[in-house]
């Protein structure tokens, strides 16, 4: 979620973000998105300046095709992985990664390491 928000502040920073198992927001935020139909469809309304998880998401969902891409992995038991679900569906194929496993490091370090492989061999 820390990444998300620098992004989200300070998007000449960075092309592009690598997000493993992240922290998206509140179950109740997350199924508010999930019941507009997803994300495309979703509206944030107006920002409280404390609400940093509807900034985040509000940041996912417009920003600008310059900004480089979001790779997103995850394992499909862990316990975020609706949450991740729901980015996945904005971002393009092959910058998701899902495997077996759940929220703990050895998902993570395989994620870690199917990243590294799949950008950098």
């Amino acid at each position: 979620m820390l990444a998300l928000a620098y992004a989200e502040t300070y998007p000449q920073d960075l092309y592009g973000l690598c997000l493993l198992a992240p922290y998206l927001g509140n179950r109740m935020l997350t199924a508010e998105i999930r019941a507009a139909s997803g994300l495309a469809a979703w509206e944030p309304g107006e920002l409280a300046e404390t609400d940093d998880e509807r900034r985040i998401w509000r940041y996912i969902k417009t920003r600008p095709a310059n900004s480089g891409p979001i790779y997103l992995g995850f394992g499909r038991a862990d316990r975020f992985a609706e949450s991740h679900r729901l980015l996945a569906a904005s971002l393009p194929e092959d910058c998701i990664d899902t495997i077996e496993g759940g929220h703990e490091w050895a998902t993570w370090t395989t994620l870690w390491e199917n990243f590294l492989d799949s950008r950098f061999v």
